[in-house]
């Protein structure tokens, strides 16, 4: 090592940080995923192709089937020889307006239906549009939306009105388009002239009411697929009110089938009695038959005459072609009739597509492969593919844990970057005691929980159980009773009792185990006895109860939940927009949240803002709660102070910023929150099929430290410093040279260490290590330290400013050891070439305080310049004669070269060094090496 050769520095611990300090800011980058499964053979076979996330079938007069897979973001079109080709979509994003339909880009296609003039209509979801296609299939427009979610624009152009989510379409007989607009939970209307308009539900206002009355001042609750019928009226799939809904021709809203319990009870009965469970489509035929998707019961039922019954799917065959009735389908989220009045079936949990004869009692697959097996382990994670990840969790060594939904695994990203399966076998389906977890088969997991001895705690959503993993992987069920869902249980065995599509969990300090049970609007906890009880919801949907008992309050769809260090509860009430808390009395309260959709403004009262369909918690390094508000794509905390503030996401959905700021970034749908012992935060990208990070950008005062001894604490003047923290510059380091005047910069690749808000000179800057100047002069005794990369500012530290605080450069990267240090024939010191006893060795200091004269800082000195102190010098224990102490050639005024002489009476060997100046000694196990008298 040279003299004057760089070095590389340990990192220094953190301090701890009290509760409830204001957000760091955060850098943000892809930690997994990013990577896309292969587009599938233009060409292929039906049945060899793999959808991914197949949503919704139409077909045509000439036997061709349209399917639309939202992963691909492309419309497929199934030829009656079975031949599959791209129909329209290119890539994920938005563009192609009045070009070819096969260079159109879309984001989230979902609904499809053909006009009776054939062209094809297409919900482009989160594009917030309905597309269309030109029956000859060479051009595509856009019929209603702006690209903005929050609904408005009644009375005026479809194309200027704005549309959340939409998910379903349907022609009635006059040609009047409707679109469920998911997201406000309404349908909408664009009649002939382009003008749209509300026919049902009242936009952001969630819910179950209105039958019998005017439509649109009845609530609906994410209404899905639509149809029409020879007589104009309306059917709507109201999913999450497990209902279907009826609009005349007279305008008149009512309950056409599910009684809004979910279940799948009901066959040949009155179908308003019925039970149905998320029903996401809808179709009639000409006998005037309804046809619904019961999606996550995995049926299809049919009403004739107001009576139910289910006719395809009660079963779990598996045979292909087989009955109908007895099939096993898993989730059926679309429907259609072609030509014959066949209907289609796209199951997005077996990734196929069906086609069933009712009449006959058959079904035979129309086209996918299902699933693959395969899940790209012992790779990068960064090259690595999700399908929908939803939760994440991090253990104490910093493994990261994500559930990937539609692959129905859970996945494990070491600290090293490398992604293996932990549990799941990408089969959808439910497990039980005691498997393998990485044999064993998962039904979409979603959020995850670590305890104390490192289980892993999951919800799945399909069989609405909870998992338990132990570290080794090994699987049992901790909760619920294996697809037999519903509400019972409390006051007894959790593994005997029922949950409803649970899609949150959290674990306390004492391990007891919350559930958010999604479906029954209810929090339940699981003690350390197995014992099961409700501790927040009555179990009816809606918004009630702030002030009073948990028990007795209505939540609305509660997909998240945490408890702080106080042992409070934290409920993200998802469709009631709030975010609530339960004290220790059981009390409930609202700490976010107004209720309303739509953005919200930065840095004002929690309880005054917006906070739209939160969906994750968790609480940072400080203390401070973390919210994911999923329809804006953004991370927001909340500090003791009770004012929200902008931790990550720009409002606007997409992807962008990885390697900057994490405001400044785009996130889409984030839907899991965790945050690991570095205080770095981890977020369910889901929409961007990512795990993104966010490390802190943090400094604090144990990260201030003596170049060369790496003591922290007070600076002195002209001292060089090495700062450690996170994201304090970019992540490879960059070097600083002079510039004509011998001057070192004080702005670095967008990086500033600021003294008292005044930038000082740099010397190199990465994210993690700055290596500065402290100034020449201080206002006083105390100095304010921040870092500025980018434009943002860290934590401010306050030291103590001293005269000096020596310390004394060494070959080794822990400030101890032997001096680099030169004997008087310009050899290096050392073992094999010690310095004699009366000769002259050099070393080099930092931190002797001020010079004479004073430099300009940070500039290369040319002139004698020495320490405005005196300097001091034992060898062994015995005082050192002084030869010299000057500015060393080619540095700015914070590296002084020592000049000392071996004292007589120094035994062979290793001596200690020690520098005294302004009263303060550099560090101690410095030491030099002396030859023999």
């Amino acid at each position: 090592m040279s003299f004057f050769q760089k070095r590389h520095f340990a990192a220094l611990a953190f301090s701890t940080l009290s509760f409830g300090q204001p957000s760091a800011q955060y850098i943000i980058s892809s930690l997994a995923g990013g990577n896309r499964l292969p587009f599938p053979t233009p060409g292929a076979s039906a049945a060899s192709v793999r959808f991914v996330l197949p949503v919704s079938v139409v077909a045509d007069a000439a036997g061709n089937s349209y399917v639309s897979d939202s992963y691909y973001d492309r419309v497929f079109r199934i030829a009656a020889t079975g031949v599959v080709t791209t129909y329209a979509g290119s890539d994920t994003g938005f563009g192609g307006d009045n070009g070819s339909a096969t260079a159109a880009r879309f984001n989230g296609v979902s609904g499809l239906a053909l006009s009776a003039t054939g062209e094809l209509y297409i919900c482009d979801a989160r594009n917030a549009r309905v597309r269309k296609i030109s029956k000859d299939g060479q051009t595509i427009t856009t019929v209603a939306g702006n690209g903005s979610t929050l609904r408005t624009g009644d009375g005026q152009a479809a194309t200027a009105a704005s549309i959340g989510n939409p998910r379903g379409l349907a022609f009635d007989t006059a040609g009047n388009l409707f679109i469920s607009d998911t997201l406000n939970h309404v349908v909408r209307k664009v009649d002939a002239a382009g003008v749209i308009s509300t026919v049902a539900g009242m936009a952001g206002r969630p819910g179950f009411g209105g039958d019998l009355g005017v439509p649109t001042a009845a609530l609906l609750q994410a209404p899905s697929g639509l149809a029409v019928d020879a007589q104009n009226n309306l059917y709507i799939a109201d999913s999450l009110n497990n209902r279907v809904r009826r609009v005349t021709p007279q305008n008149r809203i009512e309950t056409f089938a599910g009684n809004g319990l979910q279940g799948a009870t009901g066959q040949n009965v009155s179908a308003v009695t019925a039970q149905l469970f998320s029903p996401t489509d809808v179709v009639v035929n000409k006998a005037g038959d309804v046809f619904v998707s019961d999606r996550n019961n995995g049926l299809v039922r049919r009403v004739r005459a107001g009576i139910i019954a289910t006719v395809v799917g009660a079963g779990s065959s598996p045979t292909l072609p087989g009955p109908a009735a007895t099939y096993g389908l898993a989730l059926c989220i679309g429907i259609a009739l072609d030509a014959t009045e066949q209907l289609l079936i796209v199951d997005d949990g077996l990734r196929r597509v069906f086609r069933a004869n009712v009449v006959a009692n058959t079904i035979q697959l129309v086209a996918g492969a299902g699933p693959s097996l395969g899940a790209g382990d012992n790779a990068p994670a960064v090259e690595s593919v999700l399908l929908q990840p939803s939760g994440v969790a991090v253990d104490p060594d910093g493994n990261v844990f994500v559930s990937d939904v539609v692959d129905n695994r859970v996945r494990r990203i070491a600290a090293n970057g490398i992604i293996t399966t932990f549990a799941g076998n990408g089969v959808l389906g439910l497990s039980g005691n005691g498997a393998i977890a990485s044999n064993s088969e998962l039904g979409r997991p979603r959020g995850m929980a670590m305890d104390r001895n490192r289980n892993l705690y999951v919800a799945s959503t399909w069989g609405s159980q909870i998992y338990k993993i132990s570290a080794a992987g090994i699987l049992t069920v901790f909760a619920g009773g294996g697809n037999n869902i519903g509400i019972s249980g409390d006051g007894g065995l959790a593994t005997n009792a029922r949950l409803n599509t649970p899609f949150g969990v959290a674990v306390d300090r004492n391990d007891n185990v919350y559930i958010a049970d999604t479906g029954n609007h209810r929090i339940r906890k699981v003690d350390s006895r197995g014992m099961i009880s409700t501790v927040a919801g009555s179990g009816d949907g809606g918004f009630q109860g702030d002030g009073g008992a948990a028990t007795a309050a209505r939540l609305s769809s509660p997909r998240a939940v945490v408890v702080d260090s106080q042992g409070n509860l934290i409920i993200a009430d998802t469709l009631n927009h709030r975010v609530r808390k339960v004290d220790g009395a059981g009390i409930i309260s609202t700490i976010a949240g107004t209720g309303e959709t739509g953005a919200a403004a930065d840095g004002i009262a929690a309880i005054e803002a917006r906070v739209w369909s939160p969906g994750a918690l968790a609480f940072d390094a400080f203390g401070n709660l973390l919210i994911a508000i999923s329809a804006l794509g953004q991370i927001r905390s909340l500090s003791e102070d009770g004012i929200l503030r902008v931790v990550a996401g720009t409002a606007a959905l997409g992807f962008a910023g990885d390697g900057g700021v994490a405001t400044e970034a785009q996130l889409s749908a984030p839907t899991g929150l965790a945050v690991g012992a570095d205080g770095s935060i981890y977020i369910a990208d889901q929409n961007n099929e990512r795990v993104r990070k966010l490390a802190p950008v943090r400094l604090a005062s144990a990260g201030v430290a003596n170049r060369a001894s790496l003591a922290g604490g007070a600076v002195a003047a002209n001292e060089h410093v090495v700062i450690q923290g996170l994201g304090l510059g970019p992540l490879v380091m960059v070097t600083a040279t002079t510039d004509g005047a011998g001057r070192y910069p004080k702005t670095l690749v967008g990086t500033q260490v600021l003294f008292d808000g005044a930038p000082v000179p740099l010397f190199s800057v990465q994210d993690r290590l700055v290596v500065a100047a402290v100034p020449a002069s201080l206002a006083s005794d105390k100095v304010r330290i921040q870092i500025s990369y980018q434009g943002r500012l860290t934590e401010e530290v306050v030291l103590d400013v001293v005269p000096a605080v020596p310390g004394v450069f060494v070959r080794s990267e822990d400030g101890r050891g032997p001096a680099n240090a030169r004997n008087e024939d310009g050899a290096d010191n050392t073992e094999a070439g010690p310095a004699a006893v009366g000769s002259v060795v050099t070393f080099l200091a930092t931190g002797l305080g001020s010079t004479n004269p004073l430099v300009e800082d940070g500039t290369v000195v040319v002139d004698e310049v020495s320490p405005a102190l005196g300097v001091d010098v034992t060898i062994g224990g015995v005082a050192a004669e002084v030869v010299g102490v000057r500015v060393a050639a080619g540095q700015t005024a914070g590296i002084m070269e020592v000049k000392v002489r071996i004292p007589v009476g120094l035994d062979a060997g290793s001596a200690p060094l020690l520098i005294r100046a302004g009263g303060a000694l550099s560090q101690g196990g410095v030491t030099v090496w002396v030859a023999a008298p």
